[in-house]
Parts: structure tokens; sequence; C-alpha cells
């Protein structure tokens, strides 16, 4: 989640984030990245 100030208004910005790792060297590291903004999240998104 972020919050950025739009003039002089707070404005929230909500994600979901999921990743495909890779196993190198016996270490995960990120492969991918798949970020999307969710629009007008129910106050029970924020709890799941």
């Amino acid at each position: 989640m972020t919050k950025n100030w739009v003039n002089g208004e707070v404005e929230d910005h909500a994600y979901e984030e999921t990743w495909q790792t890779v196993k190198e060297d016996g270490v995960y590291k990120m492969l991918k990245a798949k970020i999307v903004e969710v629009e007008n999240p129910s106050d029970s998104w924020y709890y799941e």
C-alpha cells in the first residue's frame, strides 16, 4: 500500500503482488514479479 499527497489530499493505493522465484546455488532469487493495483478494495481485503 502507498499513500501519496496530491493537491493537498491523501491518495491511498493498494497492490497485490506475486513473485516467481528460482533456486540458484542453494539461494532463492526473484525471477519475475507481477504487481497490480487493486481498485476500490473492501475493508476486509486488508485483513485477508
